[in-house]
């Protein structure tokens, strides 16, 4: 198995960091939630503005998702989207079907990791961050997530991400756990999830906002450069009165309970 920090591409020292926000737009996101997911891209780019190595190595793509998903921005370098000053702006409506996006996933992930490699990145393990308020039972969604994390002999995912999941609303521990991947800790990595079970909706987005701007930051600053550091914030990126509860994801693939 390919270590989390490995590269998929050791052929040139132009380094690309792909990540992917992956946004429930089911109505229940209507009002707050929505508005926040709107105003992640710009933060994150406003963050990286200061710093051309790393907004030229990290490389943001939206998907959406209710019933079905869709990809609402292809993958773009943070730089391009600064030139642009142009983002997709979401609006929430429909149900949540999580196997939708864990769907689409495999066959982007797989496109724009080629696209990039095909332009002489050495590309650094994809991230996925996924937000929900839903949730669906795990049986709906887990052969989905299977196929998009498989490592197995013969059959494996070569491009396999690492998946860092934010749950509030209605969201359940049980849902973000099954989620996060890899579930394997090392010394440079602890799996985790973030769930915020209560509170005011724009408080949380805001946290939320402040924590991946800044850990997306740190991480496409040591992408640039050839390292790895693990995307997921830290409670201290989240702010010491973050309604956010970042929670250690138990070591099995299928959960903890037997």
């Amino acid at each position: 198995m390919a270590t989390h920090d490995s590269v998929l591409n050791e052929d040139d020292t132009m380094y690309a960091l792909p990540i992917y926000l992956v946004a429930d737009v089911s109505g229940s996101m209507a009002g707050a939630p929505i508005d926040g997911v709107n105003k992640m891209i710009p933060s994150i780019c406003n963050y990286l503005s200061t710093e051309p190595s790393a907004a030229d190595c990290g490389h943001i793509s939206i998907i959406a998702f209710t019933t079905a998903a869709q990809v609402e921005l292809p993958m773009t370098s943070i730089s391009d989207l600064l030139d642009a000053e142009h983002y997709p702006v979401l609006s929430a409506g429909g149900g949540t079907h999580i196997a939708a996006p864990l769907q689409l996933l495999r066959t982007a992930i797989q496109t724009d990791v080629d696209h990039l490699k095909s332009r002489g990145f050495t590309v650094r393990r994809p991230v996925v961050i996924l937000l929900t308020d839903g949730q669906n039972a795990r049986s709906t969604w887990w052969q989905a997530f299977l196929e998009l994390t498989n490592q197995s002999e013969g059959a494996a995912f070569s491009y396999y991400p690492q998946i860092i999941p934010f749950g509030f609303g209605s969201t359940s521990d049980d849902t973000l756990d099954g989620l996060v991947f890899p579930k394997v800790a090392t010394e440079s990595y602890t799996p985790r999830y973030y769930l915020a079970a209560t509170g005011d909706p724009g408080v949380i987005m805001s946290s939320m906002i402040a924590g991946l701007s800044r850990s997306i930051m740190v991480s496409a600053r040591s992408a640039s450069q050839g390292g790895w550091v693990n995307p997921a914030p830290t409670p201290e990126q989240l702010g010491s009165n973050s309604p956010i509860l970042a929670k250690d994801a138990s070591p099995f693939a299928d959960g903890a309970t037997l």
